[in-house]
């Protein structure tokens, strides 16, 4: 028996010789006894024939049918017709029409329209009929391939019906009865059997299927032992073109050895991969297909390897699974199928489609191989000349070096595995892996790239321009060059659904832009990726130059494509940036973001270094207005300077950081200002609306430098140590900033000579100046409340620096001042002119002695000076100076009713006052130390000594006339100097000489002498006058008729005669007790002290 490609011989009994073999040997004796009865008609008649047909006599046909019958016994045979011909080359030939042949008691009969034969001349001179052509016309042949693969043929309808292929005889079979029957001597000179107008029928068990075709052709030839055979047949089916098969089978005689070919025109892909595993791989094409097979098969029916060249016309790729096919316009293929080790071999595999057009070899194992058909096939091929254009996605084909591949096909479920693609175009080389499966609405595409290196150009050449098209649109405007590396790309897509793609890859040497306006990345090197529609390109290193620039390192920079199938969607810039800060500068200032042009600042506007980093959120989309692009953005900005962001002043910081949107910006750190130790953060808004404002809230470190920086005026030394100040700037343009300064002065040491006030570093106050930082500086409010002064004021500066005026509505310093104080500066260096109009200052808690330095002048107009806690000169005008301590002059009168003049100096750290007036019993009575006094003139000299408030005084009084004086009455009336009391009582007593020596303190007056003398009486004082309780202890003597007895004074103190009463006045100031010792005028002036207490002493 023989098998198709996929089927192993088999071995059978040899049958017995089936009906149709004896219907041959029917034949042969048809032909034999016509010739013979030919013989007998003579060689005249012959001769007379040559050339025309004659119909055979009714007793010829019934003594030929009697012949044959008797001649085959098991097969009636019936004809209509014999004719009889002889050519003109005497060649003999018999014709039956209507020829039936029908098997004994074994069904129906085999009808043949038409059976004609020649004849051997040589044998029939010889007295043999032999045939050497015989032509049949009209028979049906069926052929059968069983479920096994065995192949079987019969002759006739009956076999045609049969619905196995067990009624007929394999085609071995058929062969070796063949053979017999040519051996025989009445056939031997058979050369050749055609069969003509052969309907055949095609039953194939193994696929399901049947096919049947009319007008069949066939030629059975011998030459020798050799026997070949040729047919050729038609056949119309369900398809536009129709199907032409030539077959051919050539073998020896005997010999179940035998080479197959096969020949076919236009026939579907789909009947042709049914017929053999080798063929299995045509069953996913809907397509015609013309090209020759050929096999051979062994002694023992294996079937050998098959060859084929097939030429595929117009069609389609079509797995019954999908509804989705993809055309192509022609291919071919060149192949071997080896059926022992189940592989096929393509010398040759061209397709050409609009899709792709290309040239493989290669070779594929069968698997999986069940009923013949095989269910998978894996495999490599090489392919060349490869032109790829799927689908049209690219606008030019392109052509691409070749590709070599390793894939499994699982034909039913149709699914490709590609485990391996690999695309050569140039230097570069595409390796692909993935699987396509067919699905009824389409194909599920699972794929993946991957291309080790590859230049931008070369990646949007492979990239198709619908594919990915926003994210492939944004490589190809802003990728300008630059090499790719480890290209990976994957492609997941099922029918009915938004295909979900991956792409990622590294880049070196890149130059790209990321924004229209702004410079390009140069010598970029990073990453890329598209996923989950999410497209990132994150460059590891790069610098982006801008005009005159170092360039910048953008090394963490990165573009994100949030969704690449939103058209015009929105995009985000992650931009870092490290380098100068002036190219930083210059890029934020690019188009289209002028941050700095919306704050009215220019990149020059400082230098430093930078690290900077921003987002910049925008759609993707033509003439974007810039207030559509959002901004957001950090920065460490280190070795900072600038001498523009406050006009006229040096900034400086060794470290910045900075935050902003396109709506903001703010600088946060510490710095210097000209100088100043700044802290805090600088804030602006941008845009036109902004007027240029910004603000800087943060601290200032106060301290001698900086307020020679502010231009305070203070003289030198007047500060120590340092604090911190909080501080507020409020800049606009074409406006000179304005300041607010806060501290609470701890750490800082302040020494005012001028107004005699220091604070101590460990001590706090509150410090608040508010003004502008023009030319020259402004200060609009100056309040200082600490401990000892209080002041509030405004400050005007000179053009040229330092202090013009500082005017303070209300300076209260310690306990001694508290009055406007206006300051007028005197330039550069010198202390300023301190001018006191109203308030008062108390001199009692003064304490400007100990100031050095160069001091300066000091007006004062002031309401009251208080001396004392009894004495104030009021209605004061002065012009002092505090060079070295306050010193100056002055005039005003004593508690507002005593006109005096003055002089004060500075004296141990404090002030020396002396007091002059030419009414000094106005003076005396004012102060409250003798009101009853009139007259005179005075000299009153106030050394400070100890505590606040206390002073060694020295009073001098000439013509001092005294009168109705209380404790002055209550003595004489004590002493009965009738006389002096009606003096005292009238117009006075005068005194020509009156000195006091004394302790002022604030509870009390020590009085450690006095003395008072005129020509009526003589009088000595010492004791103590309590200043609260107005109570005295005073003693003296009194004595009387002091111009003669004055010459006493010799042997005792000042004011006291030869002769005088010791006395005592203790108790009221206004109503003293008064004591007299009458025994003392008996006791010489020297003696006297007997009788009284020690004069009072002072430290």
């Amino acid at each position: 028996m023989t098998k198709d490609a996929d089927t192993q011989p088999s071995q059978t009994a040899r049958p017995r010789p089936p009906r149709q073999h004896r219907a041959l040997r029917v034949l042969a004796l048809l032909i034999l006894v016509p010739a013979l009865l030919t013989a007998l008609a003579g060689i005249g008649a012959l001769w007379y024939a040559r050339g025309q047909d004659f119909a055979a006599p009714v007793w010829l046909k019934e003594r030929i049918e009697t012949r044959l019958a008797l001649a085959m016994p098991d097969l009636g045979l019936r004809f209509a017709d014999l004719t009889l011909t002889v050519s003109k080359d005497w060649q003999p030939s018999l014709h039956l029409t209507e020829v039936s042949l029908t098997p004994l008691g074994r069904g129906d009969p085999v009808t043949l329209s038409d059976v004609t034969g020649s004849f051997d001349r040589q044998a029939m001179l010889n007295g043999q009929l032999r045939p050497r052509v015989i032509t049949i016309a009209g028979a049906s042949i069926h052929l059968n391939r069983a479920a096994d693969g065995t192949f079987g043929v019969a002759l006739g309808e009956a076999a045609a019906r049969s619905d196995t292929g067990g009624t007929a005889p394999e085609i071995g079979q058929n062969l070796t009865s063949l053979s017999t029957l040519l051996d025989t001597p009445s056939f031997s000179a058979l050369r050749q059997i055609e069969g003509t107008g052969l309907t055949m029928r095609y039953e194939d068990h193994r696929s399901g299927r049947a096919w049947t075709v009319d007008g069949g052709h066939l030629v059975l030839s011998r030459d020798g032992d050799q026997l070949g055979l040729r047919g050729d047949f038609s056949l119309l089916g369900g398809h536009a073109y129709a199907t032409t098969v030539e077959i051919g089978l050539e073998g020896a005689m005997y010999s179940r050895a035998v080479a197959l070919s096969l020949k076919v025109e236009d026939a579907p892909a789909r009947d042709i991969a049914t017929q053999s595993a080798g063929l299995a791989w045509l069953g996913v094409l809907d397509a015609p297909i013309s090209g020759a097979i050929r096999v051979a098969t062994g002694e023992d029916g294996t079937i050998g390897p098959l060859n084929g060249t097939l030429q595929i016309g117009a069609g389609a790729l079509a797995p019954d699974e999908t509804g989705d096919p993809v055309p192509f316009q022609s291919a071919r293929s060149y192949f071997q199928y080896d059926p022992a080790t189940l592989s096929l071999r393509f010398d040759e595999l061209s397709v050409k489609s609009a899709w792709v057009e290309a040239t493989a070899d290669g070779r594929i194992v069968l698997d999986r191989i069940e009923g013949g058909i095989p269910g998978a096939m894996t495999g490599q091929l090489r392919l060349s000349e490869l032109v790829a254009n799927p689908a049209g996605i690219y606008p030019n084909p392109l052509f691409l070096a070749g590709a070599e591949t390793e894939m499994r096909v699982e034909l039913n479920p149709f699914r490709l595995e590609v485990g391996r693609l690999d695309i050569r175009d140039r230097d570069e080389t595409l390796s692909l892996a993935g699987r396509i499966a067919a699905q009824p609405k389409g194909w599920d595409v699972s794929m993946t790239a991957r291309v080790p290196e590859i230049t931008a150009d070369a990646l949007l050449e492979l990239w198709p321009p619908a594919a990915l098209e926003k994210t492939r649109d944004w490589v190809a405007k802003n990728v300008l060059d630059g090499v790719l590396q480890n290209v990976q790309f994957g492609l997941r897509s099922e029918p009915d659904s938004r295909p979900d793609v991956l792409l990622s890859f590294d880049f070196e040497d890149l130059i790209t832009t990321y924004m229209k306006t702004l410079p390009p990345l140069e010598a970029a090197s990073g990453h890329a990726e598209l996923r989950d529609n999410r497209f990132v390109v994150t460059a590891d290193s790069g610098r982006v130059y801008v005009p005159g620039g170092e360039g910048l390192d953008i090394a963490g920079t990165s573009f994100i494509y949030r969704d690449t199938t939103q058209k015009g969607g929105p995009a985000e810039v992650r931009l870092r940036a490290k380098g100068a800060l002036g190219d930083v500068l210059r890029l934020i200032d690019e188009e289209p973001l002028n941050l700095l042009s919306k704050a009215g600042r220019t990149p020059d506007m400082a230098s430093g270094r930078a690290d900077v980093t921003a987002t910049l959120n925008f759609d993707l989309k033509k003439n974007l207005p810039p207030e559509e692009i959002g901004v957001a953005y950090s920065a460490r900005l280190t070795d900072v300077r600038s001498e523009t962001v406050v006009p006229n002043q040096t900034f400086t910081s060794a470290a910045l950081d900075v935050t902003g949107t396109s709506s903001d910006i703010a600088i946060a750190g510490d710095a210097q200002l000209g100088g100043l130790d700044i802290g805090g953060t600088w804030s602006a808004a941008l845009g036109p609306d902004s007027g240029g404002r910004s603000r800087v809230e943060g601290w200032l470190n106060f301290s001698e430098a900086a307020a020679k920086q502010l231009n305070l005026g203070l003289p030198p030394g007047s500060i120590g140590g340092s604090t911190r100040a909080q501080i507020r700037l409020d800049i606009a343009r074409d406006r000179a900033p304005e300041f607010r300064l806060t501290s609470d002065l701890r750490g800082l040491s302040v020494r005012l000579d001028s107004l005699a006030w220091s604070l101590g570093r460990d001590q706090s106050g509150t410090l608040e100046i508010t003004g502008a930082l023009g030319t020259p500086p402004r200060i609009d409010r100056l309040a200082l409340d600490a401990p000892g002064l209080a002041a509030t004021g405004t400050v005007s500066l000179q053009a040229g620096g330092g202090l013009d005026t500082a005017r303070f509505d209300r300076v209260r310093i310690g306990s001694w001042l508290d009055a406007p104080v206006v300051l007028n500066g005197r330039g550069k260096g010198a202390a300023p002119k301190v001018v006191v109009s109203g308030g008062s200052v108390d001199l009692r808690s003064l304490n400007l002695g100990k100031g050095g330095g160069e001091g300066g002048p000091l007006t004062l107009t002031l309401d009251r000076l208080q001396v004392s806690d009894s004495i104030a000169i009021r209605g004061m005008r002065g012009e002092f100076t505090t060079r070295g301590g306050l010193s100056g002059k002055f005039a005003g009168s004593v508690n507002g009713r005593a006109p005096v003049a003055g002089t004060i100096v500075p004296r141990g750290g404090r002030s020396a006052v002396r007091i002059t007036s030419e009414q000094a019993g106005a003076v005396l009575s004012a102060a409250g130390l003798m009101k009853q006094g009139r007259e005179g003139a005075l000299d009153l000299t106030l050394n400070p000594v100890g505590t606040a408030g206390s002073y060694d005084g020295l009073l001098k009084v000439s013509g001092l006339w005294i009168q109705d004086a209380p404790a002055m009455a209550s003595l004489l009336s004590a002493l009965s100097i009738v006389g002096l009391l009606e003096q005292m009582s009238g117009g006075g007593i005068l005194f020509n000489n009156v000195e006091a020596n004394f302790r002022l303190t604030p509870s009390q007056v020590i009085l450690r002498s006095s003395s008072a003398v005129g020509a009526s009486m003589g009088v000595s004082m010492d004791g103590y006058y309590d200043v609260k309780g107005e109570q005295m202890d005073m003693q003296g003597v009194i004595s009387p008729l002091y111009a003669l007895n004055g010459i006493g004074q010799i042997f005792s103190r000042k004011g006291e005669g030869l002769v005088g009463f010791n006395y005592r006045l203790t108790g009221p100031a206004k109503q003293p007790k008064v004591q007299v010792n009458p025994l003392s005028l008996f006791t010489p002036g020297m003696f006297r002290d007997i009788f009284r207490r020690p004069a009072p002493t002072t430290n």
